[in-house]
């Protein structure tokens, strides 16, 4: 069989998953301006499942991309709904299909359920013990549906990371996936953003309001309020932000350099300080463990997208929220947020430590909300939000809980430091530099559950698979594919 044939015999199915999502989704918007939208909240989760179970037997590459697209897009869609059909739904079940199209590598961990007692993949055993302790005190505490809705926040990610380690041998392949739907990605969700932050839409004005975080994010009208483009709020938007701007470091073609600048300006616009501390940790990292060209190449990066924001930003009619906010990390004596943060900490850890059971999964956050009293007011909200991912994790999943998951990810984390450029490559490099950038962040949120979950877990999974994967082809042919 010639090259020529063997590309296009590779490319046909690639083409064919792309056209049937493209239809797909020209078939979502049609229904979604329609006077039939309210079914669209049913048919948009089924929809993503069926496309993600296709893609998962046919394409397993293509299928991660699939899965980061539906947890991109899915929160604007479910905006869209709500506002086409009258109003906020606070259990709109369109939220539902990222965490049942990740959930589909359940299915990853009952066919190879043998493999879990293997060194590599024990501690996700360990995590995910810790995680079902959690779940049934959830049960007992907060009641059957909150718990089973909090576990699934909990357990998607984690399944999502077992399966990117699983198929080590498709690395080169996932790689260039992840490469690829970071960079549109980061360049989407940045044009967007700016042009939400200038146009004001009706549905995202609507959903700021209706949730109630004006308190928050800020005033519904033209740039008054911080950005949060296709996702629920800035914390989870500045979070993927900040690791699709790391990832852009070892991006390739032209697409990963028309994001730099909306990428920046956006995230800086969202004003989430945990965030732009957490870029810094990961940069720091990533200049500390790259060699040679790699290294170069990143410093030019940084210096292209300096030099693209730098006059942006400065001739900017916002500079003075971006300084202001910024003047808050140096001045922590007048940060009244610090403040707050200190007292949940003191109060938190008493907690903590008196309540070895743990409250369970379900206690806290979204899930809380399912049986919480009706009410879209900030106090309802604020109620259940524990803004503290150090502490998060002890009250819920308690001394037991806590020991087995803490004890996977600790000893995953460990072995992940060890990877250097020298036995994976420079994205996996760039991908534990993500990681410990989110684990310096918990002190502000739980980083390990939903959006910022996935990226945890999925970028540990990669960089132990780039170890595995170069050091299999280095001992079988000894050449390196970096």
């Amino acid at each position: 069989m010639s090259t020529s044939t063997r590309r296009t015999s590779r490319k046909s199915p690639v083409q064919t998953a792309t056209g049937l999502i493209a239809i797909c989704a020209c078939l979502l918007i049609a229904l979604l301006f329609s006077p039939q939208a309210e079914v669209t909240k049913l048919v948009y989760p089924v929809a993503t499942v069926a496309i993600g179970l296709w893609l998962y037997a046919t394409q397993p590459p293509l299928y991660l991309g699939f899965v980061w697209w539906v947890w991109l897009i899915t929160p604007f869609v479910r905006r869209v709904i709500d506002f086409q059909t009258g109003g906020f739904d606070p259990v709109n079940p369109a939220v539902l299909a990222p965490l049942l199209v990740t959930c589909l590598t359940v299915l990853t961990f009952v066919r190879f359920f043998n493999r879990i007692v293997e060194r590599r993949y024990f501690p996700f055993l360990l995590c995910l013990l810790g995680v079902v302790y959690g779940y049934f005190v959830g049960v007992a505490k907060a009641g059957l549906v909150p718990a089973t809705y909090g576990l699934l926040g909990w357990i998607a990610p984690l399944f999502f990371g077992f399966h990117c380690l699983l198929f080590w041998k498709l690395y080169p392949r996932h790689r260039a996936v992840v490469r690829t739907t970071f960079s549109w990605g980061v360049l989407i969700l940045g044009v967007y953003a700016v042009y939400q932050y200038l146009a004001a839409p009706a549905w995202d004005m609507q959903w700021l309001v209706q949730s109630g975080m004006t308190s928050s994010m800020g005033r519904p009208e033209a740039t008054e309020f911080r950005l949060f483009s296709t996702l629920n709020s800035t914390a989870p938007f500045a979070t993927f932000m900040m690791a699709g701007l790391l990832l852009l470091f070892d991006g390739r073609g032209l697409v990963s350099r028309l994001a730099l600048a909306p990428g920046y300006i956006s995230f800086l616009l969202a004003l989430v300080r945990s965030t732009w501390g957490g870029w810094v940790v990961g940069m720091t990292i990533i200049l500390a463990r790259s060699r040679g060209y790699s290294r170069t190449r990143t410093i030019a990066t940084l210096a292209v997208g300096a030099i693209l924001c730098i006059p942006l930003i400065v001739f900017s009619p916002n500079t003075d929220r971006i300084s202001d906010r910024a003047d808050t990390i140096v001045n922590l004596g007048d940060d009244t947020s610090l403040q707050e943060r200190i007292r949940l900490y003191e109060e938190g850890t008493l907690n903590a430590i008196l309540n070895p059971i743990g409250i369970g999964i379900g206690s806290l956050g979204t899930a809380a909300r399912l049986d919480a009293p009706a009410g879209n007011g900030d106090s309802a909200v604020n109620a259940i939000v524990f803004d503290s991912g150090v502490l998060a994790i002890p009250l819920t999943l308690g001394w037991p809980g806590t020991t087995l998951y803490l004890g996977g990810l600790i000893w995953m984390i460990f072995v992940a430091l060890r990877i250097s450029q020298a036995d994976a490559d420079q994205f996996a490099v760039i991908g534990v530099s993500i990681v410990i950038a989110l684990m310096a962040m918990m002190l502000f949120s739980n980083q390990l559950k939903g959006l910022s979950g996935m990226m945890v877990w999925s970028f540990l999974g990669f960089a132990l698979a780039s170890k595995q994967y170069h050091h299999s082809r280095s001992h079988s042919s000894g050449v390196s594919v970096a």
